[in-house]
């Protein structure tokens, strides 16, 4: 934050603490709030201890046990890892190995839904005679490798140009652990880390100057969650952003592509494109799922939202899913073009333009787990740095607005106990925190003043 003579806005680190423990009290008393009127008697608001009536831990934060991952590396949950480790353990043993069953999601099933290359990512680690316990272990040392690793690169460039004072990186760790997508995912060994990983790396990358890299690792995240495909997809259409960042995301998705091809063949990367992808596109109910395509089924069909369930397909929320997908793109394409039209060579914005884009290709999928907004920590963290850069901007509302938004979208609300109907659209509030952080980065390039590169 900026000390007094530093010329900077008027944000003590006092000042942000305190809204920062206001703000995350407030989710706390929301979640158990929710949580209580789901099942009162297994979520009751207090307990009775020594005569003393207290506030029930395990109902106001559900998200604790995740954040045990933070000093237990070991693979505590493998339920998500398991499908991917399969996949590549059944190609080591049988080169006609079938990667992909769409049949096994509509009987909620676990099944493999990542890419081949994801699976062939894990292929030196899964051979014919290891166990999944091995290298489940492994594997989360090394995501939480990754995890700090890239934490350091968005410190970095959140701080880039200015000395990394202990308050700024006191706040940033702060939020970083308690940051409830980041911990789900290292709880759950998600593969999401390692998207989480190359798109840190590629954001420091187009800060350091370095497009290419940049645009290489984007592809590596691309090929592990193809909806980011969207990413440089969108940014061709906005000025101003480096053409040889385009040029890395072309020849890393082509190289990844061919890389895929070689290893599960044409049959299983065919599988993946015409079948699982559709079927997925169902969405799920889940309360996790914090898609639009989610949202709507928990309040719109009377599919359990408790359940971790491929949906039964609804055409018309398939339809406003996909809708509202178009629309969200578009509008953060039109107001990144503007944003360029001002200043097409700033280098600051087209930071905030890439940011915007990322979060509105993470927000615009039709299933978007809680684990998967851990991608946002990115550009929130690009976000915060205009605002410490611009005297004005942190002048207003913004700040505020933005610290509401990543606490919203950084935890756990747990509305998994919400009756189906009306009462579910408090099932969506991680949704309506991330697109409060991507209103923010839309409104930071409208109001702030372009820096041109000498």
């Amino acid at each position: 934050m900026y000390e007094s003579g530093d010329g900077g806005p008027p944000i003590t680190m006092r000042r942000y603490l305190i809204a920062f423990a206001v703000g995350w009290s407030l989710c706390l008393l929301t979640t158990g709030l929710l949580r209580f009127a789901g099942d009162a008697q297994q979520f009751p608001l207090v307990v009775s201890r020594g005569g003393l009536p207290l506030p029930a831990a395990q109902t106001f934060n559900p998200g604790r046990h995740s954040f045990l991952t933070w000093v237990d590396w070991s693979g505590r949950s493998i339920g998500d890892f398991s499908p991917i480790f399969h996949a590549a353990q059944g190609l080591a043993r049988d080169p006609g190995y079938e990667l992909y069953r769409p049949h096994e999601l509509s009987e909620h099933r676990a099944s493999f839904v990542y890419t081949p290359f994801t699976a062939l990512l894990l292929a030196p680690f899964a051979g014919p005679d290891v166990t999944l316990a091995a290298v489940a272990d492994g594997v989360s040392v090394a995501n939480h490798l990754l995890a700090l690793v890239g934490c350091g690169l968005i410190l970095l460039v959140l701080a880039r140009g200015r000395p990394l004072r202990p308050g700024l990186v006191a706040i940033f760790v702060l939020h970083a652990l308690l940051f409830y997508p980041l911990a789900s995912a290292l709880h759950l060994t998600q593969a999401g880390v390692w998207i989480f990983f190359a798109l840190a790396v590629s954001v420091w990358a187009l800060d350091a100057g370095r497009p290419l890299i940049a645009g290489i690792a984007l592809a590596l995240g691309a090929s592990i969650k193809p909806h980011l495909v969207v990413v440089p997809i969108l940014i061709a259409f906005v000025p101003g952003m480096p053409r040889r960042l385009l040029a890395g995301a072309g020849v890393g998705l082509a190289a990844t592509a061919a890389l895929s091809l070689a290893y599960a063949g044409w049959d299983n990367c065919r599988a993946y494109l015409f079948d699982t992808l559709p079927s997925l596109s169902a969405g799920y109910s889940y309360f996790r799922n914090q898609g639009l395509n989610g949202l709507l089924l928990r309040v719109f069909t009377d599919q359990d939202p408790a359940e971790f369930n491929l949906a039964r397909p609804v055409p018309w929320i398939r339809a406003a899913s996909m809708l509202w997908g178009l629309v969200l793109l578009a509008a953060t394409v039109i107001a990144c073009r503007r944003g360029a039209k001002r200043a097409p060579d700033d280098a600051e914005g087209g930071l905030l333009r890439y940011a915007a884009v990322l979060a509105a290709a993470v927000l615009a999928s039709p299933v978007c787990w809680i684990h998967h907004l851990i991608l946002l920590a990115i550009p929130i963290a690009i976000a915060a740095r205009a605002l410490l850069r611009d005297r004005t901007l942190a002048a207003g509302p913004l700040p505020m607005l933005l610290l509401a938004g990543s606490l919203m979208a950084g935890f756990l609300f747990d509305a998994g106990g919400l009756a189906n109907g009306w009462p579910s659209v408090f099932s969506g509030l991680e949704l309506y925190g991330a697109l409060l952080v991507l209103a923010c980065l839309l409104r930071i390039q409208a109001q702030r003043t372009p820096l041109l590169a000498p």
